[in-house]
């Protein structure tokens, strides 16, 4: 029996009395937080996060400078006036804390707010070699202590004798003590009684083994500014070149123009080869075009329900007309339209495209993209 009761006591003393020495605090909050300044090229990342008396801040800074600046509101609930002091922060060459008080002063009455603000400013560069993909990240603590006056630890509001693991502790020992005092254990007795006598005095006078502390914690991202010379040259986007010939752009003998305004004065045609052509010299597209009234009309090959709407729209719709025949059972669909008796151009749904003006020139591109230009004073195309 004797054993049992000393290891529930034993066990008693292990489970109850850390409870009343952990420190707590419910009284002492961060009321407000607001940010007031933002300089340079200050990036707010997320929004400041409040987790009792810890604020948690991610900032993205760039150039040397940058700065950002927050209002904090504590407010004192507690019975007592408190006095704000920095315990620990920690050092850091490229970013520069500091803490502001209303008035230079420390001190928060009971039942009154302090209002404090806390900047960071980009002071010194980050050397090239801390940059980790352009970016360089620390994370900061700064810890600051909320004493009671003349720097005296605040009290636990959760020890003493009103807690009630306390109380059912302590009557549990008196009920032991009562106990071996009707079994006429008189040494067992004494043993009890400054037992209970050394618990007694810290359960009394105990304060807060951990002072009440407001942890900045900071998450500060510094971007790194790429120089001119560090800059990859963009890509020189090679954009294609426009080519016009009276024939085949491929044969030696055919001279090719970048502007077509420079064939038709060098060789008087106003039928010709307009040729897409890529920055390998590979050919993307072609095209017969015409001069009439001094305006420029193109047609590509292949393309036949676009460029049937095209010639409608340089001739006019009264000067084309819509053909069809068959061809082996198929149905082959062409487009004519004349801006004079000797301007005509014709579009076929089999693929093929011409020009011709009568006396000065006749083009055309085959479905399979063959080009054959002359001289025209007739109806026949021939080879160039």
């Amino acid at each position: 029996m004797k054993k049992i009761i000393n290891c529930f006591i034993i066990t008693m003393c292990i489970f109850l009395l850390p409870v009343v020495v952990k420190a707590e605090n419910n009284e002492i909050i961060i009321d407000n937080i607001e940010l007031v300044e933002k300089t340079g090229n200050v990036v707010e990342i997320k929004e400041p996060v409040i987790e009792g008396l810890k604020v948690y801040y991610d900032i993205k800074l760039k150039n040397v400078n940058d700065k950002i600046k927050y209002k904090l509101v504590i407010k004192n609930n507690s019975k007592k006036e408190v006095e704000l002091t920095i315990k620990e922060l920690e050092k850091n060459k490229y970013v520069k804390y500091e803490v502001e008080y209303e008035n230079n002063d420390k001190i928060i009455k009971t039942g009154s707010t302090k209002t404090m603000y806390i900047s960071m400013r980009y002071a010194k560069e980050v050397e090239d070699s801390k940059f980790k993909d352009n970016q360089y990240i620390e994370n900061n603590k700064m810890e600051i202590e909320i004493n009671g006056n003349n720097e005296e630890n605040i009290e636990n509001p959760d020890t003493g004798l009103l807690k009630l693991p306390v109380l059912i502790f302590l009557l549990l020992l008196v009920l032991v003590l009562i106990i071996y005092f009707k079994l006429g254990k008189k040494s067992y007795f004494n043993k009890i009684s400054i037992f209970i006598l050394l618990l007694l005095m810290p359960l009394i006078t105990t304060k807060a083994l951990e002072k009440i502390t407001l942890e900045i914690n900071t998450k500060i991202t510094i971007e790194k500014i790429i120089k001119e010379e560090e800059k990859e040259e963009p890509t020189q986007e090679v954009k294609n070149q426009i080519l016009y010939a009276f024939g085949d752009r491929s044969d030696s003998s055919i001279t090719t123009y970048t502007d077509y305004n420079e064939l038709v004065s060098a060789e008087g045609h106003k039928t010709f080869i307009k040729t897409e052509v890529d920055g390998s010299n590979n050919d993307v597209s072609k095209s017969v075009c015409l001069v009439l009234n001094g305006n420029l009309g193109c047609f590509k090959n292949n393309n036949y329900d676009q460029e049937k709407r095209n010639l409608k729209t340089f001739f006019g719709v009264s000067n084309c007309t819509v053909y069809s025949y068959e061809d082996h059972g198929n149905n082959i669909e062409y487009t004519q339209c004349r801006g004079t008796v000797y301007d005509i151009c014709t579009a076929s749904s089999d693929g093929y495209v011409e020009c011709e003006i009568v006396n000065s020139g006749k083009c055309k591109v085959s479905y399979g993209d063959s080009v054959e230009c002359k001289v025209s004073s007739g109806d026949d195309v021939v080879s160039q």
